[in-house]
């Protein structure tokens, strides 16, 4: 059987007007003709002039030994029928391309700057950055090229890009878990479109600029009939998130909270309650409310303090007098900082008296009031700058 397909197939020729081909040896990187097919084989191939403008495909031509091609053109530029080379088109390039789809590269030596007018619809790689590794893929849809993603073949990674997109609901968005895409609009500049949260039929979507600041909020749900979106922008002083804890429990304490003009460290009183947070931005503000019922078996001063993480020095304190006994006191304050940073975070609120006894916390003397529905809490609110 007549062999019709080779692989990396190129050859130059310099045949003018509608004569079979004579074929002049491989191009730089390619095999001949006479590598992959013998006298009597039908070859695949394309004929394209030194301009890229004028082509043939060509199916059922004969291959004679060493370097001889006749035409049986199914394709061309001429509608259809033979092309007449000119002086001005040569070399023409003949190659066996790798499908029935034009191989760009194949003619080029190289991935194109330009969409070659014969490259009707498709998927083509657009030269970039070749010093940095970087390529573009392009989608013509037959109207126009859109810019799609970029291909770094030194970290051998692939980014997609969308430009001009409309932020609605409407927008049908595709992201991998954990991807990215870079997006511009008109307004704000270049954002990155991040995952922050997945689940088995919801994803979380955050759009930040540059410096961190989320500008959107998205979430969609896998409803069985595509992504549906719904989009949130927020304005500044807008809540992006809130995590709170409330607790019933009762807990005792004896270790000293001292009133003095010194800033209340995290050895000092006793730890009642924690809060994490993870900010979506690093510039956000955080809120953070406390409410805190305690008790202490003496007349005293008790000090409250808020801490973050491991450092040593309170962020925040309050002070609430015990002037009676196992009298339970509810005290609230808020404190407000900048999140400073995406990486999750805890809060903690520690508590004691100046003076030795026994502080009860969600109580009085140890034990529990009200049935456990006398609680405490934590109450952290992220909002835009």
């Amino acid at each position: 059987m007549a062999r019709t397909f080779a692989d990396l197939i190129l050859e130059p020729s310099n045949t003018l007007g509608t004569a079979d081909y004579e074929l002049q040896g491989a191009a730089a990187g390619y095999r001949a003709f006479a590598n992959g097919y013998v006298t009597g084989d039908t070859p695949y191939y394309v004929v394209r002039n030194r301009q890229d403008t004028k082509y043939e495909v060509n199916r059922g031509g004969v291959f004679t030994a060493p370097g001889a091609l006749t035409r049986g053109v199914i394709l061309s530029s001429n509608a259809n029928a033979a092309v007449s080379w000119t002086t001005d088109d040569l070399p023409l390039s003949i190659y066996c391309p790798r499908s029935a789809d034009i191989d760009e590269g194949g003619i080029t030596g190289w991935w194109a700057t330009t969409r070659s007018a014969l490259i009707k619809f498709g998927l083509w790689w657009q030269k970039d950055t070749p010093s940095a590794g970087l390529h573009q893929l392009t989608l013509f849809d037959g109207v126009a090229d859109t810019y799609i993603g970029e291909l770094n073949s030194v970290n051998h990674s692939f980014k997609g890009k969308m430009y001009a997109l409309a932020l609605t609901p409407a927008t049908a968005v595709e992201a991998n878990e954990g991807g990215e895409m870079n997006i511009s609009t008109a307004t704000s500049g270049t954002h990155n479109l991040t995952i922050d949260a997945y689940q088995n039929t919801h994803r979380a979507f955050a759009v930040r600029k540059s410096d961190g600041v989320v500008v959107q909020l998205w979430s969609n749900k896998l409803d069985g009939t595509g992504m549906t979106y719904s989009t949130t922008v927020f304005a500044p002083g807008a809540q992006i998130q809130m995590v709170s804890v409330q607790t019933g429990a009762v807990a005792t304490g004896t270790t000293l909270l001292p009133i003095d003009d010194t800033i209340p460290q995290q050895t000092e009183g006793n730890q009642y309650m924690t809060l994490a947070i993870t900010p979506k931005s690093a510039t956000s503000s955080l809120q953070i409310t406390v409410t805190i019922v305690l008790a202490h078996s003496v007349v005293s001063t008790g000090s409250i303090a808020l801490f973050k993480d491991a450092a040593a020095n309170a962020v925040a304190s309050v002070i609430m007098g015990f002037s009676t006994t196992e009298n339970p006191l509810t005290t609230t304050f808020t404190h407000t900082m900048t999140s400073g940073s995406v990486a999750a975070t805890t809060f903690k609120v520690r508590a004691g008296s100046n003076v030795a006894g026994t502080t009860t916390f969600n109580g009085a003397s140890g034990g529990r009031m009200h049935g456990g529905v006398l609680a405490s809490s934590i109450v952290i609110r992220e909002v835009m700058p």
